[in-house]
């Protein structure tokens, strides 16, 4: 018995001493802590995920939604048109600036009304001037949607309000946001903390606070980690904030640092919740992995035969920079590229047209993939054009060897003549020969 106990105690001792705990403890305080119902965070140029929480799961998206409204106005609308809003806008409920019937306001002003204020009369104008209908601007938001890759959500409008049928993911909302983060004016305006929407011809100035607070509340604080920190966050990007009591706290928020950017989505969380959660999931990527340029578009990776063409091969360029993430405690190694050229092209290819890709790899997971271009236009050669199939470099190489032909040719000819000329003056000599010969034989002929 006593053997038995001292055994026990034993072991308790040395699990308490070098118990594994401690390093799970340590992994378990790196994994991001999100309140929210799913979650996830993302890199934006890669698109790599390192962190997700239900990713996939449908929920409502609120005033995320907005971000699909601005992506497709900006992508369709002068940002200095003219709207005239109609009877039917005033009526929209939740957030909006109050637009009256008959006001004229520029697509600009809307825009920067809906992103930092989240006016759901102003997405709803947006939707109007786009498609004519908000209907038929959820069909395009749809559409858009898939185009991305966002095969989760189904809009219904343009502004989130709770309705049956409009849902979203925090993965398909993070693709979404990516994609809007390429539009440089769509950066600007989430970035943008304060608005003055001039006078119009119905109401006077208007002044509109981004409700993003990780852009610039260093007063109120929420807890990360155990800590009471500021929701201001370094490096923020944006980018757009909702809630509604169906939808809860959701949040769409980016950040960057350096070569580094990422976004943090959460859904179904808390008002002050959303906030915490974004900026645990955005310490997480920045500690714990960085991005690093494995090509860049400005550099030639290698050449590609065209037929057909006048020079026959042709430097090619990625398309855009390629990116790879790594962990920061692991080797770069881990992370490699493949480069796959398309076979028999011809001219003419204009520039820009794709010819390749280079991918992506992480170990043997495919992560990316970026298309490689030729930078100038590829014209058809002279001798293509009149039908005679073949690549420059060949056709000098037929050059060469018929003119070495007729080098030899050449050769063989003054030989023969040479040859044809000794002869002739051997037998002009042997004559000569004979004719002295009788010559001198002559006085002695009888």
């Amino acid at each position: 018995m006593k053997k038995s106990i001292t055994v026990v105690l034993t072991l308790i001792i040395t699990l308490t001493v070098f118990s594994p705990v401690r390093s799970c403890a340590v992994a378990i305080t790196e994994i991001p802590e999100v309140g929210g119902a799913t979650a996830v965070v993302l890199e934006t140029k890669t698109g790599k995920i390192v962190y997700n929480k239900y990713m996939d799961t449908p929920m409502e998206p609120a005033s995320t939604t907005k971000i699909m409204t601005a992506l497709l106005a900006l992508e369709n609308l002068d940002l200095k048109k003219e709207i005239t809003i109609d009877s039917e806008v005033p009526y929209t409920e939740g957030s909006r600036i109050y637009l009256v019937e008959g006001e004229v306001i520029t697509v600009e002003n809307l825009l920067y009304a809906m992103m930092t204020e989240s006016a759901n009369d102003c997405a709803v104008a947006l939707a109007k001037a786009v498609a004519g209908s908000a209907d038929k601007f959820a069909l395009m938001m749809n559409k858009k949607a898939k185009e991305i890759g966002a095969e989760n959500t189904h809009f219904v409008n343009p502004n989130g309000l709770h309705v049956d049928g409009h849902y979203s993911t925090a993965h398909d909302l993070a693709l979404i946001a990516r994609e809007a983060m390429k539009n440089a004016k769509f950066r600007e305006i989430v970035t943008t903390y304060k608005w003055t929407v001039p006078a119009t011809n119905k109401q006077p100035e208007r002044y509109l606070y981004n409700t993003n607070r990780m852009l610039y509340d260093s007063k109120h604080k929420v807890t990360v980690r155990g800590q009471n920190i500021p929701c201001k966050y370094k490096g923020t990007t944006g980018i757009k904030t909702g809630y509604t009591s169906h939808a809860g706290g959701c949040l769409v928020a980016g950040a960057a640092r350096d070569a580094d950017e990422w976004i943090a989505v959460s859904l179904k969380s808390t008002e002050k919740g959303r906030f915490a959660d974004c900026i645990s999931l955005l310490d997480f990527a920045f500690s714990h992995y960085k991005t690093v340029k494995l090509k860049d578009k400005n550099k030639p990776i290698g050449e590609i035969e065209i037929s057909k063409s006048k020079k026959g091969d042709y430097a090619v360029f990625p398309k855009e920079n390629v990116y790879g993430v790594f962990e920061r405690n692991k080797k770069a190694k881990t992370v490699r590229t493949r480069i796959v050229m398309k076979k028999g092209l011809e001219a003419p290819i204009k520039k820009g047209t794709q010819v390749g890709e280079i991918r992506v790899f992480e170990g043997k997971e495919q992560t990316g993939a970026v298309a490689l271009t030729v930078n100038e236009d590829v014209n058809e050669s002279r001798l293509a054009k009149l039908g005679i199939d073949m690549s420059p470099w060949k056709f000098v190489m037929s050059i060469i060897v018929i003119l070495v032909t007729i080098f030899f040719l050449f050769i063989l000819y003054r030989t023969h003549k040479i040859n044809q000329k000794k002869k002739r003056i051997r037998k002009e000599r042997e004559r000569e020969r004979r004719r002295r010969r009788s010559e001198d034989d002559w006085p002695y002929v009888r």
